[in-house]
């Protein structure tokens, strides 16, 4: 029979706190107390797998990172399916406006890539069209 291991649920909860906080930060749809709230549930209702690696910080980690991301993105399609809209995450985003295309003078209509390109051509000390690699670099022809 494997040896008990007495669970310090102290010690537990500072490491879900601190795992909550990092999933709070990237997701803003969750609250850290929340998270940490599902993470020691789900630890006390996986006592076993928590004994057999409680000296293991790494692996704990690991479980309740997982544990407070299934939570995070359960919320997340809950919203979803209640106010009938669909949040990009950043990476979505990001993906979603490389694939606009533009020319360059489309972009140069465009406010905030104006003060952008102005800034640029300041620092480099030149004077004239927004570098080439800029304009690459949103998508613009």
């Amino acid at each position: 029979m494997p040896e008990q291991v007495e669970l310090d649920w102290a010690y537990l909860s500072r490491l879900a706190d601190r795992v909550a906080h990092t999933i709070a930060q990237k997701r803003s749809i969750v609250e850290a107390a929340d998270v940490k709230q599902e993470i020691l549930l789900h630890a006390y209702e996986h006592r076993s797998a928590i004994e057999a690696n409680y000296t293991n910080e790494d692996f704990l980690w690991k479980i309740f990172n997982k544990a407070g991301t299934q939570y995070a993105s359960k919320e997340r399609n809950y919203r979803d399916l209640l106010d009938d809209a669909y949040y990009y995450t950043p990476d979505e985003a990001k993906r979603a406006l490389e694939t606009f295309l533009y020319t360059d003078d489309e972009l140069s209509q465009f406010e905030p890539f104006r003060l952008l390109c102005r800034s640029v051509v300041r620092q480099q000390g030149r004077m004239g069209q927004c570098p080439r690699r800029l304009t690459q670099r949103f998508g613009a022809r």
